[in-house]
C-alpha cells in the first residue's frame, strides 16, 4: 500500500475523535473519559455531585431547538452530571464467534405530547453492538 498511496505509520491507536483507545493482545477498550472531562472543566463542572441517571423520569422533553426553556438547560446540565459519574465506563470488545444477530421493538401512541409511535432495532456481531437505530414515526394513523 505504501507503493500506491502517499502514507505513514503511526502506531498504535491511542486517542482518536474524542475516544480513547486502550489495547491488549485479545480486546480493546474504548471510552470518552478524557472528553468528557474536558466538557465538564470548560463549563465549571468538574467538582459537581454526579447523577446515577441520565435524565428525570416522566419528564417530557419534546424538540425545542430553536427556543429553549430553562427546563432544557436543567436537563443538559443533569446529563453532564450522569457523564461524570460514568467517567470510568468504557466500550470492551473482546474477539469471540460471528454470529450476526438482530433485534427490533416498536411502541403504539407511546410518545405522550403527540401520541407517536416508536420503532428501533439493533443488530450484533458476536457480543458487540455494529447498528441500531430509533425512529419516531413520521405521521398518525387512526382506525
Amino acid at each position: 500500500m505504501y507503493s500506491a498511496f502517499s502514507m505513514k505509520e503511526l502506531g498504535l491507536l491511542n486517542y482518536f475523535v474524542g475516544i480513547s483507545v486502550a489495547s491488549s493482545s485479545s480486546s480493546y477498550i474504548l471510552s470518552q473519559q478524557k472528553y468528557v472531562f474536558e466538557i465538564l472543566a470548560k463549563d465549571g463542572m468538574r467538582d459537581y455531585k454526579p447523577y446515577s441517571s441520565p435524565i428525570a423520569t416522566k419528564v417530557a422533553t419534546s424538540k425545542f431547538l430553536e427556543n429553549p426553556l430553562n427546563s432544557h438547560f436543567a436537563a443538559v446540565k443533569r446529563l453532564l452530571k450522569y457523564l461524570k459519574g460514568t467517567l470510568s465506563h468504557g466500550l470492551h470488545f473482546t474477539t469471540g464467534p460471528l454470529v450476526l444477530n438482530a433485534f427490533s421493538d416498536s411502541d403504539y401512541a407511546g410518545n405522550v405530547p403527540d401520541r407517536r409511535s416508536t420503532t428501533g432495532y439493533c443488530v450484533l456481531l458476536g457480543p458487540h453492538l455494529v447498528s441500531r437505530c430509533t425512529k419516531k414515526q413520521p405521521t398518525i394513523s387512526r382506525s
